[in-house]
């Protein structure tokens, strides 16, 4: 089980997205059990809690990974993709 250190060291919502970065580090690994361990984990101890004790800074996580994450999520990138893969 991971320990949670993180938490007293930041302020805010921040203090949340440090977590996810443990996960993005092991989701390399081509052992899938040990990356849904991982997953389960900050989800039961980290983003259950939050969204269920403090909904605003959940919310604020949220906005900040559609804002990181948007702009390569896309309709465009997509269908670009799409195009060169299937037809090129």
């Amino acid at each position: 089980m991971l320990h949670y250190t993180a938490r007293e060291s930041f302020d805010g919502p921040a203090k949340y997205l440090a977590h996810f970065d443990v996960l993005a580090i092991h989701a390399q690994s081509h052992d899938h059990s040990i990356d849904a361990a991982l997953l389960y984990d900050k989800l039961e101890q980290i983003v259950l809690p939050l969204f269920v004790d403090n909904r605003d800074d959940f919310i604020d996580v949220m906005r900040h990974a559609i804002a990181l994450n948007g702009s390569f999520f896309n309709t465009h990138r997509m269908l670009q993709q799409y195009a060169l893969k299937a037809y090129l």
